[in-house]
């Protein structure tokens, strides 16, 4: 998510196009028949990502911090 994120940002996108890349790869990595679930936990990185600022806040937004400040934590348990 980390290397989607920085290409992004290398591409000038905008913070919600960024955001949607980051979502997409959480969600093929979960592998997860339930992507409203998978979307429900991913909305504090999304305000991380995008913000309250909006598209100008793009600055503020750092890949590496904020993606394992905000990434959803899975526990699984194996019989």
């Amino acid at each position: 998510m980390v290397k989607t994120a920085k290409e992004g940002i290398k591409q000038q996108d905008s913070n919600s196009k960024i955001y949607g890349k980051m979502q997409a790869v959480f969600i093929e990595m979960d592998k997860s028949p339930a992507t409203n679930s998978a979307m429900k936990e991913l909305k504090d990185l999304k305000e991380a990502v995008i913000g309250s600022g909006g598209e100008d806040a793009k600055d503020a937004f750092d890949p590496k911090k904020h993606i394992d400040a905000y990434l959803p934590v899975r526990l699984t348990s194996r019989g």
